[in-house]
């Protein structure tokens, strides 16, 4: 008689384990996530600075990239203004398919960084990634990862995140591998982004704050800031060179004006951090005034977590916060969102710790509900971030005007209108020409400094005849041209669209009604 021998029973995996591979799955699905929510931008051509910084990169690259290192005020961001452009341009031309992938791929990689770090500074796995999808998928930075130009912000944060990460490694381990990789990294996040300047400051304040968490330091401050020797030198040489050797811009938009604007952008600043969902344009081009919840939020974060003993945990994270918007705060009328993407974290990580407490609470009752509360969390996200990126990309200007009023969709639009009308309808190709730019209404409107701004104030008209030597003037209706000569000039007509006509196009459309009422005669 045979005798039937059974299945062995499945192995379950011990809870510790599950606990353990469970946010592993879901920064994988965060990330797919991201993916999903904005692949529509990667549809949108470039726009506005994008033309600048890609002719300047394709036409005169090296002296380019040199003019960063020269005495004249302004910023220093050689690899993202010029070394980004340099290489993409030459792999890519005017294709902006792969400078979006390549966007959005690295506020994935800031994603998975900032759950690093707050693991790193002792929140627990699933306050930190509720706290890190909160990040990953705030429309709040729409335009950060919509606009191509911003790869700046996107390698900025990407670099310090990495230097911070690498930096407090060397403090906990006393590593010299570390603590020179991190030195690397903040030297390439200051090539990116003047905002990540802090990276030294911020690493002895986590020296000092992170004793109270679980991976605590507890070394003395000579101790902390002696392993910060390479970071606190590369920031000396940093300030000599851009306070000494370039000085403090003295005009254009990042003009240093020292007034009530700092107070005013610091309050607007502070009221921004949480706006997580909105329909631009909401970003204003100057600081609000005014108290709102999100003060009162951030205000009331403060209190509990203070509350709770963690006066240092405070500290930290407002000086994360106002050392990171510090240099923003002497501009006057420039107060955007992209700019509250490198300090965002300071924030943030005051949220973390009170979500902790939440997890900890709901875990008290049951504990499989903290991980269904985050999966559920994760999604109802996601469909608001996706709902609201396609929000945005209908929400016209006018009904009778269907360009979306967030400036980066509606100018990139704009810009493909242009190209697409001078691609088809144009085979002019004289070398050192004269392009004239006339507008159906008056270049000075609105709708006529749009247009311009849209096509880089004429740097794309030079990429899209390959003409780097291309005079471009922007004239309105009714305006005088002077020495026109049809055998070096070319005259299109544009409207409010970005849609160029010929002027035989023109000569043709004013014969039609005239036409049509001959043959009813």
């Amino acid at each position: 008689m045979k005798t039937s021998r059974k299945a062995p029973p499945k192995k379950k995996l011990p809870k510790n384990i599950e606990r353990q591979l469970l946010p592993g799955f879901l920064l994988v699905v965060l990330a797919v996530v991201i993916i999903i929510c904005f692949h529509p931008l990667t549809d949108y051509f470039f726009a506005q600075d994008d033309f600048t910084l890609i002719f300047n990169s394709t036409y005169d690259s090296a002296s380019h990239f040199l003019s960063f290192l020269d005495s004249s005020p302004g910023q220093f961001r050689p690899l993202t203004k010029s070394l980004y452009f340099t290489i993409m341009s030459n792999l890519f031309g005017l294709n902006p398919f792969p400078y979006h992938v390549v966007s959005i791929l690295f506020h994935i990689l800031n994603t998975l960084l900032f759950y690093k770090l707050l693991r790193r500074m002792g929140i627990a796995s699933l306050p930190a990634l509720t706290t890190t999808a909160l990040f990953g998928l705030s429309v709040a930075f729409l335009n950060v990862i919509a606009w191509i130009s911003c790869i700046q912000q996107l390698l900025g944060l990407f670099f310090m995140l990495l230097a911070l990460l690498l930096g407090i490694e060397a403090l906990e381990k006393r590593n010299m591998r570390s603590m020179l990789l991190s030195s690397l990294a903040y030297l390439l996040a200051l090539m990116s982004l003047e905002q990540t300047y802090g990276v030294p400051l911020i690493l002895i304040l986590y020296g000092y704050s992170c004793s109270l968490t679980s991976t605590g330091i507890n070394k003395p401050w000579r101790s902390i800031t002696r392993t910060a020797i390479p970071h606190l030198v590369l920031l000396g040489l940093y300030m000599i060179f851009m306070l000494i050797w370039k000085h403090i811009p003295e005009g254009g938009p990042y003009e240093f004006h020292f007034g009530t604007n700092i107070l005013a952008n610091l309050f607007t600043y502070f009221d921004r951090v949480f706006h997580f969902s909105t329909v631009f344009p909401f970003v204003s081009s100057k600081a609000d005034s005014g108290l709102t919840v999100f003060h009162l939020f951030i205000f009331a974060l403060i209190i509990y977590n203070i509350a709770r003993g963690r006066a240092r945990q405070v500290l930290f994270a407002l000086s994360f916060f106002l050392l990171t918007i510090f240099p923003l705060l002497f501009l006057k009328d420039h107060a955007f969102h992209n700019h509250l993407y490198v300090p965002a974290f300071g924030m943030l990580y005051l949220l973390a710790l009170a979500i902790q407490d939440l997890t900890d609470m709901l875990s008290a009752w049951n504990q499989r509900y903290t991980g269904y509360s985050t999966a559920v969390f994760i999604i109802l996200l996601s469909l608001m971030c996706y709902t609201i990126v396609r929000v945005n990309e209908r929400n016209f200007v006018r009904q009778d005007f269907p360009l979306p009023q967030n400036f980066v969709f509606r100018r990139a639009i704009i810009a493909k209108n242009t190209y697409d009308d001078i691609k088809r309808k144009t085979s002019w190709h004289p070398q050192n020409g004269t392009l004239y730019m006339i507008s159906t209404g008056n270049v000075t409107s609105w709708y006529g400094t749009n247009v311009i701004s849209s096509l880089g104030k004429g740097d794309a008209l030079k990429l899209f005849f390959n003409d780097p030597e291309l005079d471009v003037f922007f004239l309105s209706r009714g305006d005088t041209i002077q020495h026109y000569d049809p055998t070096r000039s070319l005259a299109l007509i544009f409207d409010d669209m970005g849609y160029c006509y010929t002027e035989q196009e023109v000569r043709e459309q004013l014969q039609r009604p005239a036409l049509e009422q001959l043959q009813a005669k």
